[in-house]
């Protein structure tokens, strides 16, 4: 099977649509979880591999393994090679109202009912057509409002542990919902200038002892999470 980065390429099948699903920061102190679900185009991948110097990708890997150039470029490569994507979240007030487990799988639905919807395909009117749809974890709950969307027959689910190091489309993910978040904590910081305070450009909004130290001394803002923070409200 081809690979890049020893990461599998799916053989391209008629009919059948591959779809990766990753989260990131979910256990962060403060900002939204968010998802992003990626269908890539992998017979337009293949297709360039053999047209191309390997060595021209970028690196595609577990977004934490990665540099934040190599994030960047990944990120940009990756919307090139996807037939589809999107990239939701769930606030910190439905973190804190259903519990982060909850509500990463409510960003995950959100996601992958986007990602669909953009596919190249009325999936409705074709019921040959096949889903298989790839979780990085070992659990994964369809929220009960999107039952009806996402439960269905031509669509089969599968979680798998470590995803964002084994599986293509995950990784990808995985770097797209990096490459986001980070944007996101950025523009706050930059929108509202006093949360410079919690050193988000380097520790993330991830509960390191410097955040908390920092929370200590500044205080909790609108934009942490109070289910996380409970010892020290």
């Amino acid at each position: 099977m081809t690979t890049i980065y020893n990461l599998p390429i799916p053989a391209s099948e008629p009919n059948v649509y591959y779809i990766g699903i990753d989260e990131v920061a979910r256990g962060c102190l403060a900002g939204p979880v968010v998802a992003c679900a990626v269908c890539l185009n992998n017979s337009k991948i293949l297709q360039s591999l053999e047209n191309t110097d390997y060595q021209s990708i970028p690196k595609i890997a577990d977004s934490k393994k990665l540099t934040p150039r190599q994030r960047l470029d990944a990120d940009h490569w990756i919307k090139q090679q996807t037939l589809s994507y999107a990239i939701e979240e769930s606030s910190i007030t439905e973190i804190d109202t259903m519990n982060i487990r909850n509500a990463t799988f409510l960003a995950m639905s959100r996601a992958l009912v986007k990602c669909l919807a953009q596919l190249p395909i009325d999936l409705a009117t074709n019921p040959e057509t096949k889903v298989h749809v790839t979780i990085d974890g070992n659990a994964f709950v369809i929220p009960d409002e999107y039952l009806s969307i996402l439960d269905k027959p031509y669509i089969k689910y599968w979680t798998q542990v470590k995803g964002d190091s084994h599986n293509l489309s995950i990784a990808c993910a995985s770097i797209m919902a990096k490459e986001y978040r980070d944007a996101h904590l950025d523009s706050l910081v930059e929108q509202y200038p006093a949360l410079a305070c919690y050193d988000w450009s380097n520790n993330r909004a991830y509960g390191t002892k410097k955040h908390f130290n920092l929370i200590k001394q500044h205080g909790i803002s609108v934009w942490h999470r109070k289910s996380f923070l409970k010892s020290i409200l």
